[in-house]
């Protein structure tokens, strides 16, 4: 059973909500905490339920009498063992393997000085097209975007920049992230003339935009604090 990123979004906001009231949850509720519209959230909720995933029953309106009928929605997980089959689905033991192994392999590199910066670019490039974790892509075109820029990381103001940028506050993680890679693009066309990498790494951000997009709040605060190491790791 594949699920796309907005359909994961989807089914764990309705299972922390069932988790916290306890009961079955109205798609509009969803449709809030999502900052989606109401028929999206239902359309979405209802596919689930297709896929064997949620369950939906009517409710009358209101406390006691007559009234409209409404329909509310729950997550079938009903046994512990069906809840963790479900949720080590959606998580992906093998996103979340890739995941660690990505962050890893990166922050060792930019600690230790494993590998020369041109080095890490092109290995990072190679790997981006073929991994499959979306977070483990967006930290490699995270990293291959610092890379670019690596000489003025360096200095103190631009390197505080970033760490401001991605401190969480007002602002969410997702902003924060978005921000960053308009930034990051900005900088490095500045500094050094178009080519094929330059174009390749254009795709790899449209890309990663579109998943940080998807993306629960969870992963991308896992996303903006592995930046916040990067760029500490290569000031240190």
């Amino acid at each position: 059973m594949e699920l796309t990123l907005r359909q994961r979004a989807f089914f764990n906001k309705l299972l922390d909500l069932y988790k916290e009231a306890q009961r079955p949850i109205h798609y509009s509720v969803v449709a809030q905490k999502l900052g989606v519209n109401r028929f999206s959230a239902y359309d979405m909720l209802k596919l689930l339920e297709e896929k064997g995933l949620v369950g939906s029953e009517y409710v009358l309106e209101g406390n006691s009498g007559p009234g409209r009928s409404s329909i509310v929605f729950y997550p079938l997980v009903k046994a512990k063992d069906r809840a963790k089959e479900v949720l080590a689905h959606l998580t992906g033991a093998a996103e979340a393997q890739e995941w660690e192994q990505a962050q890893e392999r990166i922050l060792t590199a930019l600690r230790e000085g494993q590998i020369a910066d041109k080095d890490l670019l092109n290995e990072l490039l190679a790997a981006i097209p073929q991994t499959s974790s979306p977070l483990a892509y967006c930290a490699r075109v995270m990293t291959a975007l610092l890379l670019r820029m690596r000489q003025p990381i360096r200095t103190g103001d631009l390197a505080g920049s970033l760490t401001r940028l991605l401190t969480p506050g007002e602002e969410s993680s997702a902003a924060g992230l978005d921000v960053f890679a308009g930034f990051a693009l900005g900088l490095s066309a500045t500094r050094q003339r178009a080519d094929r990498e330059w174009e390749r790494l254009l795709e790899y951000v449209k890309r990663y935009q579109g998943y940080v997009q998807e993306m629960d709040s969870e992963r991308q605060d896992a996303l903006a604090d592995f930046l916040r190491k990067m760029v500490g790791a290569m000031t240190a």
